[in-house]
């Protein structure tokens, strides 16, 4: 499969993009661990869940054992 973009998303995840859906690598972006498909009805969903999560911890105290969410990610949906 021919990707468009490859970018290091961190935390050890690499993003790929090969026209319609998004692939997250995990580990190494030529010998992943673990691959996931985002499709773009998914990434909606995830999208969706990330502004739900964000929601949420506005509303609450940081616990400072749980990371808080990337807001620049949260931003861009």
């Amino acid at each position: 499969m021919k990707f468009l973009k490859t970018d290091y998303l961190g935390d050890g995840v690499y993003g790929m993009f090969d026209g319609y859906s998004i692939w997250l690598y995990a580990n190494d972006h030529k010998q992943p661990t673990d691959k996931i498909c985002l499709e773009p009805s998914v990434l909606t969903s995830l999208n969706n869940f990330a502004k739900q999560c964000k929601s949420i911890s506005n509303d609450e105290t940081p616990n400072e054992n749980v990371p808080l969410l990337n807001p620049q990610i949260l931003s861009e949906g």
